[in-house]
């Protein structure tokens, strides 16, 4: 976690675990801190395991950890996709401060954090269990949930979802942060489907042949983005007679026949 007063956009596309910067902090006299960590700049579709530093953290329901961290942390998970009610009474005056009512919280109602997922931390006497070093904390997410899947062909056409189909991705993030209309992209459900094929592991089981998983910050320019995004799924974004074209290059095969004319 890091402090910025100006954080890049970040997109969480695929599964990741992530932490991120400290969007608001908050001391009390009680010695409580408040914190807000932001993991991804988008509605996120889950937020799964919570660390502290490399140790998963059990939480109950109501946030609250369990454990060794028992009664020092809770962790509120937030997924973006409205203003988190847990917020309210930091827009209001703290009671056990004694501030007259006509004094508001340390944040305002513009404050909402709305299209924003992250964890809502408060720590209570936490320079006792962390020996005054601030806790690292950091999440498994589900990122990035509205993404443009499937294809104009599909039955009822496309859908609307989380996906970690790399080309699929690709697509959401030319049209989501470059501002390209879908009616410029050629059909790309022959490589949407060639990454989802599924593959035999030696240790046994299948897997994904091409997942996307990882993070796309706005100081990262827009060909860097998309040649990553292509080398993900072993293919192309190529702009060819007008519409945007999404390859992935099937896998060569390797093997050679050997014979005494060669």
């Amino acid at each position: 976690n890091f402090r910025d007063p100006i954080p890049y956009r970040r997109i969480l596309y695929g599964e990741a675990r992530v932490g991120g910067p400290i969007l608001f902090a908050h001391s009390e006299p009680n010695n409580e801190v408040h914190l807000f960590i932001a993991l991804s700049s988008t509605l996120v579709e889950s937020i799964g395991d919570i660390y502290i530093n490399d140790d998963i953290v059990p939480i109950d329901g109501n946030g609250d950890a369990t454990g060794t961290y028992a009664n020092v942390v809770t962790v509120h998970r937030i997924l973006g996709d409205a203003s988190p009610a847990i917020l309210t009474p930091l827009r209001q005056k703290f009671i056990h401060e004694g501030i007259d009512d006509s004094v508001g919280g340390p944040i305002s109602d513009t404050d909402n954090f709305v299209g924003i997922a992250g964890l809502y931390v408060v720590l209570r006497r936490w320079s006792r269990k962390f020996s005054g070093e601030q806790p690292e904390f950091s999440a498994v997410v589900q990122g990035f949930n509205t993404i443009l899947t499937g294809s104009l062909s599909d039955p009822g056409g496309y859908g609307f979802g989380y996906s970690s189909n790399p080309v699929e991705c690709a697509r959401a993030y030319m049209v989501n942060v470059m501002g390209i209309p879908i009616s410029r992209f050629a059909d790309a459900s022959a490589a949407i489907a060639y990454c989802d094929e599924l593959v035999a592991l030696k240790a046994g089981g299948t897997e994904k042949r091409y997942t996307c998983n990882g993070l796309v910050l706005a100081d990262q320019t827009h060909e860097e983005v998309l040649e990553a995004f292509a080398n993900s799924f072993a293919g192309a974004i190529r702009y060819v007679g007008g519409r945007w074209v999404i390859t992935s290059k099937p896998t060569e095969d390797l093997s050679t026949v050997v014979s005494e004319d060669k």
